[in-house]
């Protein structure tokens, strides 16, 4: 018998490749070219917020009160993206000192979230090892601004990559289990 997909497997899916495209174009981009260039910085943050609201939206987000900061999160990465983009004059070292403490926060909650969830998906621990690697790394890169920022790529996209691979285990047993 052959399983339609819900649109919560459509939104798994496309939470899946958005975190896979994004995990391998940031490794393969960070390089010196790439990694202290405003336009760069800031789409790639603009780009981050779309995985928060595909999270958002594939548990329902707009039902449960708790997962409302994937939605801000998702908003403030475009809107500090977006100033990124479009005001050459911010230095980088301001641009890394926000990223990092947004990452902070962000991964923060994602902690909590993850960990309230670990009971009914045991995949969750990948979200928990994500979010506190974006936690280390946003303090490092706090600490170390352009020094470390290449290295809060390579793990950026590293982390994006374990998500993905997080939300494919999750749509193959919501197929089993619904199939």
């Amino acid at each position: 018998m052959k399983h339609k997909f819900s649109v919560f497997d459509y939104v798994l899916l496309s939470a899946m490749v958005v975190h896979i495209i994004l995990g391998v174009l940031v490794i393969v981009f960070s390089n010196d070219v790439f990694e202290k260039n405003n336009i760069f910085i800031g789409s790639i943050l603009m780009a981050s917020g779309v995985p928060s609201l595909l999270i958002f939206l594939s548990v329902d987000g707009h039902k449960n009160f708790r997962k409302f900061p994937y939605l801000a999160s998702s908003i403030i990465a475009f809107v500090i993206g977006l100033i990124f983009i479009l005001f050459n004059e911010i230095t980088l070292d301001h641009m890394f000192l926000a990223i990092g403490i947004f990452d902070i926060v962000r991964g923060l909650y994602e902690i909590v979230d993850a960990s309230l969830e670990i009971k009914v998906n045991k995949l969750e621990i990948m979200e928990v090892a994500s979010a506190a690697g974006d936690v280390i790394f946003g303090i490092l890169l706090c600490i170390k601004l352009s020094e470390g920022y290449k290295n809060h790529l390579i793990f950026m996209g590293a982390a994006l990559l374990l998500v993905g691979i997080k939300f494919l285990l999750d749509l193959i047993f919501d197929l089993k289990s619904n199939g």
